[in-house]
């Protein structure tokens, strides 16, 4: 079984910075500690990748730090963002993930190969990213309703042809779906 460790976040991987990524893992941490989890659990993975991975991290979640997480959407969101990256990392040929600008309609631009330190070129644009985050499912949100509406969203970057990768993850059960188009 593979393992996803969110400590790897908050050394910084490109272009996330150590300070991004350690605001991301604590996100994660939080939601899976909000759903009665603790650090080893297993992280059930559907879609273009079929596997099911531990999760780990070293933080103690204590009440200071859910108090300073009181949005649990807020949270969702950034928790499931560290997964998504975490298993692309794990999974694909990406290699870097440069933040897409609001409205367009993706999280995130990927990359391959090294990571110059310069602003992405579009040539140099591999693959699209979307990502959402399910706290708990309900009848009138569930994973595959959310990948079908992350689905629509997503079109906005269909003219650059490119591959897009859409993961949905809900923390209560805990599962992700990935979708790639």
């Amino acid at each position: 079984m593979r393992r996803l460790n969110l400590d790897i976040l908050k050394n910084g991987i490109p272009v996330i910075s150590e300070k991004t990524g350690a605001f991301l893992a604590e996100a994660a941490a939080i939601c899976l500690t909000l759903s009665g989890y603790e650090s080893g659990v297993l992280l059930q993975v559907e879609g273009v990748i079929n596997e099911t991975f531990e999760v780990k991290w070293s933080d103690k979640i204590t009440d200071s730090i859910l108090n300073s997480w009181n949005d649990p959407k807020e949270a969702t969101e950034f928790g499931a963002t560290a997964l998504a990256l975490l298993l692309l990392l794990e999974k694909t040929n990406y290699t870097y993930f440069i933040r897409a600008f609001q409205g367009a309609g993706i999280d995130y631009w990927l990359g391959t190969g090294t990571y110059t330190g310069e602003q992405m070129p579009i040539a140099a644009r591999k693959g699209r990213l979307e990502i959402s985050g399910i706290l708990k499912a309900t009848k009138g949100n569930t994973i595959n309703m959310r990948v079908a509406q992350k689905e629509k969203q997503s079109k906005k970057t269909d003219d650059t042809n490119l591959p897009v990768y859409i993961v949905v993850v809900e923390f209560s059960q805990p599962k992700a779906k990935i979708v790639k188009k």
